[in-house]
């Protein structure tokens, strides 16, 4: 008689949802004797040969990891959960079927932990995101707002001509997204969540509440274990950079900056946005990339790297937003106006039907009507 299949969890974000305190907060510390977090057997070999982010090119060589990942899965006695919100955005605009499709036939029995957030407050985010990982532009020039379906943007990264990422807002579907897992897993296997629920982010035990670990929980049994957090606390202090990240499969530099997770104010955006524009008018070129500075590098090596953009907005982010958060809203220029409003308004009374007995945070009614800036569009 052969072993049964693993349970496996699908926590597919999206990004800026949370996922991220999860990830360093909450599965690391689940009973490992349950539930198996981010295997590196299986983990890994996935992100080289997701589509959206595919480094084995060849199709043998797909095929060869498929397998070897399906070969992991049998030999485990637990349930696996896996974590990556990159698994449902393309970068910056939500070209998430092939990776579904991929998913899919790679995992078909699995469940999906999906959390949506307001999509005025997620496009907001995911600007501040785009900005934070040196893509350093007007928030005017980062939203999309075509009508027209067949002249979709691209997640077009800096290259040598310049392109910058750009997010599709039109493209933007909850009711879409959902009702795709559901047809390509099953409807019973899609748990949804709310970024604005307070019972999301609690990491209290009670399986009744509408957060990840009581659903966890109510499925498996799986807890947080104090142990297991005391455990890592006492590694971090104790172990090397190789250790702590082999054993806990994070740096230690993620547990100690965590105000690199915020998003940098709108000051500092724009401070960064006139910084840029000032080293191309210099004839600087494109923004440096962040470098590694041995000790032993001279005054200079240093000083080249204090110039990069990645320094100062280091800079900013730890010490100077930290006294000084200046965060107005970045929404205004952007495009965005009543006509959007009232379709995302629309739109979540769509997804009120689809989530069926679960209740919508009300913040998925209130929209801003942003061209004379007074006003909400609301239920």
């Amino acid at each position: 008689m052969s072993k049964p299949a693993p349970r496996v969890f699908l926590d597919i974000g999206l990004p800026k949802t949370g996922t991220t305190h999860h990830q360093l907060n909450t599965y690391p510390f689940l009973d490992p004797t349950c539930i198996a977090y981010n295997p590196g057997d299986i983990i890994y070999p996935l992100r080289e040969i997701l589509p959206s982010v595919r480094v084995i090119k060849s199709k043998k060589g797909i095929e060869e990891t498929k397998i070897n990942i399906r070969n992991t899965l049998a030999g485990f006695d637990s349930a696996i959960l896996i974590s990556d919100e990159s698994i449902s955005v393309d970068g910056y605009s939500p070209y998430y079927e092939e990776n579904m499709s991929f998913l899919a036939q790679l995992f078909p029995d699995a469940e999906i932990l999906l959390t949506l957030r307001n999509q005025f407050d997620w496009c907001r985010s995911m600007y501040k995101q785009s900005v934070h990982q040196g893509n350093v532009q007007p928030a005017h020039r980062f939203f999309y707002f075509g009508s027209n379906r067949i002249e979709r943007t691209k997640n077009w990264y800096e290259d040598s001509k310049g392109c910058l990422p750009r997010l599709d807002v039109y493209r933007i579907n909850w009711p879409e997204l959902i009702q795709d897992y559901r047809s390509h897993f099953g409807a019973k296997s899609v748990h949804i969540f709310f970024y604005e629920d307070p019972a999301y982010s609690s990491e209290e035990l009670n399986p009744s509440q509408n957060n990840i670990i009581g659903r966890l929980n109510k499925c498996l049994g799986v807890r947080l274990s104090e142990e297991i957090r005391a455990q890592r606390e006492e590694d971090f202090y104790h172990m090397s950079e190789d250790q702590f990240h082999a054993r806990w499969n994070l740096s230690k530099s993620q547990l100690v900056m965590p105000l690199l997770n915020r998003s940098m104010s709108m000051l500092g955006i724009k401070c960064s946005i006139a910084y840029v524009w000032a080293r191309k008018m210099l004839g600087a070129g494109r923004i440096p990339y962040r470098r590694r500075v041995s000790p032993r590098k001279g005054w200079r090596e240093k000083m080249s790297i204090a110039g990069t953009w990645w320094f100062w907005r280091s800079v900013w982010q730890r010490y100077i937003d930290r006294f000084l958060y200046l965060d107005w809203d970045c929404m205004r220029a952007s495009g965005w106006d009543e006509v959007t409003s009232g379709y995302f308004f629309l739109q979540n009374q769509a997804l009120q039907k689809v989530v069926e007995c679960q209740t919508m945070p009300k913040e998925y009614f209130v929209f801003p009507k942003l061209k004379n800036g007074r006003g909400f569009i609301s239920r």
